[in-house]
């Protein structure tokens, strides 16, 4: 074991007894003062005293970042990773744990959303004018001149209405279909009169 090896952990058992009081870094400083008497890299990942790795001449360094003011930009940077991995629950792969690729993925996840909450609205509409054609066509009309008809005789129906309608209660929708074609009827027939 080399000398520089022998005081990384000795300095790292003395952060230990000095400093740390959260019963996690603890554990992390002492399993990396192991890996450090080993010659082994560790990485503490999401711990808030640093995020520098052990590797080489870094372990002295790693000690001395406790003590800089990059140990408060890191629990404010880690806070931001946890809520964008939070966020990222149930993507496949390496989406979901690593901060990298998770936070492209979340950003691509919004531009789904917004697009898909438009798309929604779309598709209930054809959804509905779909149901308003099956319905007027049982007594000969077509989708486009019943809307035509209907928006002349002032009958201010939607067509989610006029789905349901046509869907549960078919009688009401027969009534309706009569009034518009009546009304239809006499228009037509008022225009001709003004005509001649």
């Amino acid at each position: 074991m080399s000398l520089f090896w022998q005081q990384g952990r000795r300095v790292l058992l003395k952060r230990v007894n000095a400093v740390a009081t959260n019963p996690a870094d603890v554990r992390w400083m002492q399993t990396s003062a192991a890996a450090a008497s080993r010659g082994i890299a560790r990485s503490p990942i999401g711990s808030a005293l640093t995020r520098s790795t052990m590797v080489g001449s870094t372990c002295a360094n790693s000690v001395s970042l406790w003590n800089s003011p990059l140990g408060a930009l890191r629990s404010f940077a880690s806070k931001k990773h946890k809520n964008i991995l939070r966020q990222c629950k149930g993507f496949r792969g390496r989406s979901k744990n690593c901060f990298k690729i998770a936070i492209r993925r979340l950003h691509k996840s919004w531009q789904h959303a917004y697009i898909d909450r438009r798309r929604k609205k779309r598709n209930w509409r054809k959804l509905w004018i779909m149901k308003v054609n099956a319905g007027v066509r049982q007594y000969s009309w077509s989708y486009s001149k019943f809307i035509n008809a209907l928006s002349k005789t002032g009958i201010i129906l939607n067509r989610k209405i006029m789905s349901d309608l046509a869907a549960h209660e078919p009688f009401t929708m027969k009534a309706l279909v009569d009034t518009v074609a009546s009304t239809s009827r006499a228009r037509k027939a008022a225009e001709a009169m003004v005509a001649h």
